[in-house]
């Protein structure tokens, strides 16, 4: 087992390698700034938290950075972030990285961990365990700092990588005043930004293409670009409880390259992934301003350099909320928003066989409330296949015509 040094840093954990050296070393270590000066001038300092499971810079600045949370820094706000399993990055593989920070009354907290690196090369570099936290509290009217730090299992045989390449494992940072930080959790409205791939983003179990072979997972990423004309495509941007959880795929070349997620509505940045090796990417970022949430303005767009993705609306008439496979089975939850057509239509489960030709797998009707769900067979031999379902709705209440709505086409991984 590793032991850990006392250099702070910036609560991070770093392994360092390069030509002129020999020897790496990793540490896992936490500090935290504190503020200095008057009360006045504390009350008014700024609150800062970041987290960073693990980065991986070089040269050119960072190049793989897959989970983390409050990206922003400052202000300090609650998000959380996750990807589980193992996440391949040229020479690095992490296993389950997490990232968190809190905002909460007295208290700013960051905190990150790894349950397993590992760097291949001629000789491989292995850590069983990285994690990290720094905590800013309030304690009787003055903000002290904590934090905690641990390297377990560190197994160096020694291992060549480019000059001047860093990798940080568990990076967490909080500051400010905590004494004035707001009671309410999390960032809130349109100011912060959301990053990372994984379930605390738009690749939870419900999403469709988490769990299965890396095989599966591909195949998946190339039937959801298979019939659009761009090199980048958004799967899906849905409302969970108090964010949007972005889905998207990009083609072979642009694995490991940065995606920037934008809302349409002043074109700005508010999230950012990294296109896996699956070529799957997902993000997730704070709710836009009520006044937006259900108009067409809510609009999102993924684009790497000049490349952009199809842009995706918040809120459809109809949604897939969950699409899962598993033993063979699909299961399907979905959403029509009402008025639903008088008497009710029933709803026609589709899967694609073609940019051109879909199938019929399932006839169902909706809840009077507008949620439906759907279990059928998968087909066999199949890795990963598209489904979509449509409808018929009323535009309004009074009205009795209706019309057809569709949900977006989703990919699922089938086991």
């Amino acid at each position: 087992m590793a032991s850990a040094s006392d250099r702070p840093h910036r609560g991070r954990s770093r392994v360092r390698h390069s030509r002129n050296r020999t020897a790496c070393g990793v540490a896992a270590l936490a500090s935290i700034a504190l503020l200095a000066g008057s009360p006045a001038q504390a009350h008014a300092a700024a609150t800062s938290c970041r987290a960073s499971a693990v980065r991986v810079s070089g040269p050119l600045g960072v190049s793989y950075e897959p989970v983390v949370a409050n990206t922003s820094a400052t202000p300090c706000a609650t998000q959380a972030e996750q990807l589980a399993g193992a996440q391949s990055a040229g020479a690095l593989t992490v296993t389950n990285p997490r990232a968190s920070t809190e905002s909460a009354s007295g208290r700013l907290s960051a905190s990150a961990s790894i349950d397993g690196i590992g760097i291949s090369g001629l000789v491989p570099v292995a850590v069983e365990h990285v994690s990290v936290t720094q905590v800013q509290s309030c304690t009787a009217g003055v903000s002290t700092a904590s934090g905690s730090s641990s390297v377990a299992g560190l197994r160096i045989a020694g291992m060549l990588v480019l000059a001047g390449i860093e990798y940080v494992l568990g990076e967490a940072s909080a500051s400010g005043e905590a004494c004035s930080a707001p009671s309410a959790a999390g960032g809130g409205g349109e100011a912060g930004m959301g990053s990372g791939t994984g379930t605390g983003s738009g690749s939870g179990p419900e999403s469709g293409v988490l769990g299965g072979t890396a095989g599966a997972r591909h195949a998946a990423s190339r039937l959801a670009l298979e019939c659009q004309r761009r090199p980048l495509t958004l799967i899906d941007v849905l409302m969970r409880r108090n964010h949007v959880a972005v889905l998207g795929a990009a083609e072979e070349r642009l694995i490991g390259r940065r995606v920037s997620i934008t809302l349409l509505a002043g074109h700005r940045l508010v999230a950012r992934a990294v296109v896996g090796s699956d070529g799957l990417f997902a993000a997730s970022t704070p709710l836009p301003a009520r006044r937006l949430r259900f108009t067409n303005a809510a609009r999102y767009q993924a684009s790497v350099g000049a490349a952009r993705s199809q842009s995706l609306k918040l809120t459809r008439r109809m949604t897939f909320e969950s699409i899962a496979s598993r033993a063979g089975v699909l299961s399907i939850h979905g959403r029509v928003s009402l008025p639903l057509a008088q008497p009710i239509a029933p709803i026609l489960i589709r899967r694609r066989l073609s940019c051109s030709s879909s199938v019929i797998v399932r006839r169902i009707r909706p809840s009077r409330n507008g949620t439906f769900a759907a279990t059928l067979p998968v087909p066999p031999g199949t890795p990963a296949a598209v489904y979509v379902a449509s409808t018929r709705v009323r535009q309004t209440a009074r009205r009795r015509t209706t019309y057809p709505t569709f949900t977006l086409p989703r990919v699922v991984v089938l086991q």
